[in-house]
């Protein structure tokens, strides 16, 4: 006879979407090439104050950010990355029913596996469940996984109430969007779980997280829609919310940044939105209200602003908001590659006439491309390299296209044998490395050429360095350097600056000779680019 629990105790963990493999070799300090970051793990306070009011039965709740907890971990050499995460689990103030892991990004697919277990380990009678893009797309191959009993698919804020209050007294499955791996087998319909009206969301349980630690950042982070109408060939936003924008109410959202302001003091806010600016009249009028309040507010936008959606008025407006930097995801430089392979809404022309009306007004400027997409010819990536050497902008940042679960991207390679999904190796899922080669370019190729365009382009043919802009120049170059030490292009390029503004360089110099003569890492870089620094040449 099955025990029904009068309370239900649920544990909620935001994962670090950094790879699993390197996460290992930096919580040991066997490698300082990629650093750890985080932010307000919005998605799992959301589902925590939707529990908390509408379950019938749910009693504690917590949250535990793995993202941030890696950041912000006092490792050493003897660090692994079991201790790491039993480290973490200690901080769980009760024995869990429900483990719920929200498996947004593909990257942390092998963590997510790796919690599990663990989890299974010290608490073998609580419920696993897996939820997010990533879960969703790939709920079949998850649930092979002996350590995982649950995955929800879709939008998880009915769902999971409805599972948490019947979660001894009936059959789980048959909630809509709730699969386990004898579902799977007999179903073959693929089933989303049900959204709340955006509106209807209650404010994210800023109370179950130290708010200390993000206060860390400077800035908060907020959701005023979700959702993407349009049909990106490398995107997967719509397996989870369809094509559908969802935008919450301009009052309310005043009242969410109000909250956070007195609250929490707060000030600089940061825009998660799928897509991002709404539509123009929803836009100007919530821009009038935040203005009316009379804060000193600045915004900025994760995602960055949809390259089509954008005009003088709207920068201006942004602008007037306190948005002084500017994230452009143009994707391409090739009208071809735009229109006929990944399928995105941008005319290259709008997109120069918009980077001179933001220069022309001084913001920053950051942009965002991708290479090497199924059936993009080496003339394909080069004429997008072409664009990018000829537009002035602050900073370049180009990425591997990644084929996400639920994308076109993923099937058209199926299609064609390249990759299998349910084979897939997801610690190469990140927008800076690939795993697989394609007809056009191998990937040791592409990471070349995506690595060399990145440093050629960002530090020796820098906009800021070359029209002038020398304090700004050297602003990024210490924004590297504060986190990467040992990039020489960057110390050498920032002597540069210096030298051009007249100012004494010689001690930046010498701590090049340094790296060069200390640092493994500094000793590939300036092997690689001597030629761009030849003022190094007859030092080293």
């Amino acid at each position: 006879m099955i025990k029904i629990r009068k309370t239900i105790n649920v544990l909620l963990i935001n994962p670090s979407p950094m790879p699993l493999r390197e996460m290992s070799l930096y919580i040991s300090k066997q490698s300082n090439l990629r650093s750890p970051d985080y932010m307000m793990p919005l998605s799992v306070m959301f589902l925590a104050s939707i529990i908390r009011n509408n379950s019938k039965k749910a009693n504690k709740i917590q949250i535990l950010d793995i993202a941030k907890e890696l950041t912000l971990y006092n490792r050493n050499n003897q660090s692994t990355l079991q201790s790491f995460i039993n480290y973490c689990l200690l901080k769980v103030a009760f024995l869990p029913d429900i483990v719920g892991i929200s498996l947004t990004f593909s990257s942390a697919n092998n963590l997510t596996l790796y919690l599990a277990n663990i989890i299974k380990t010290k608490w073998p009678n609580a419920k696993v469940i897996i939820g997010g893009n990533h879960a969703t797309n790939m709920y079949k191959k998850l649930l092979e996984d002996r350590n995982i009993d649950y995955v929800l698919r879709g939008p998880a804020e009915s769902a999971l109430v409805e599972f948490i209050d019947n979660f001894d007294s009936m059959d789980l499955t048959s909630i809509e969007g709730v699969y386990n791996i004898n579902k799977v087998k007999l179903q073959n319909k693929d089933e989303l779980g049900k959204e709340l009206d955006i509106n209807d969301l209650p404010m994210p349980a800023y109370d179950l997280i130290d708010m200390d630690d993000y206060r860390k950042l400077g800035f908060a982070s907020v959701m005023f829609g979700r959702g993407c109408p349009f049909n990106c060939f490398f995107c997967c936003v719509h397996s989870m919310y369809g094509r559908k924008v969802r935008y919450k109410d301009n009052e309310r959202i005043i009242n969410e940044l109000k909250y956070l302001n007195s609250n929490f003091g707060f000030d600089t806010f940061l825009i998660v939105d799928d897509l991002f600016p709404p539509v123009k009249p929803v836009l100007l009028d919530l821009v009038e209200k935040i203005k009316s309040l009379n804060f000193n507010f600045k915004f900025s936008i994760i995602q960055g602003t949809a390259v089509s959606l954008l005009d003088e008025e709207i920068i201006d407006a942004l602008i007037s908001l306190g948005c002084k930097s500017f994230s452009l995801p143009i994707e391409t430089g090739s009208e071809y590659t735009m229109k006929n392979i990944i399928n995105k809404n941008i005319s290259l022309d709008h997109a120069r006439k918009i980077l001179r009306i933001l220069r022309d007004k001084k913001v920053e400027i950051n942009v965002y491309f991708i290479l090497g997409f199924p059936r993009e010819t080496k003339e394909l990536m080069q004429e997008t390299i072409n664009f990018i050497n000829s537009i002035d902008v602050d900073w370049v940042c180009i990425f591997y296209a990644v084929p996400f679960p639920g994308s076109r991207m993923l099937e058209e390679l199926e299609k064609i044998g390249i990759l299998d999904s349910n084979k897939i190796d997801w610690d190469t899922f990140r927008y800076g490395m690939r795993g697989y080669d394609t007809p056009e370019i191998s990937a040791k190729d592409l990471e070349e050429l995506i690595y060399d365009t990145n440093i050629i382009r960002n530090f020796f043919n820098n906009s800021n360095l070359h029209n002038g802009r020398y304090k700004k120049a050297i602003q990024d170059f210490n924004g590297i350097l504060k986190k990467y030490p040992f990039h020489i292009p960057a110390r050498y390029c920032k002597i540069q600056a210096l030298e051009k503004m007249g100012e004494k360089s010689e001690s930046e110099f010498d701590m090049c000779i340094k790296w060069i003569h200390s640092d493994k890492e500094s000793r590939r870089l300036y092997e690689r680019y001597i030629e761009y620094m030849p003022k190094l040449k007859n030092q080293v």
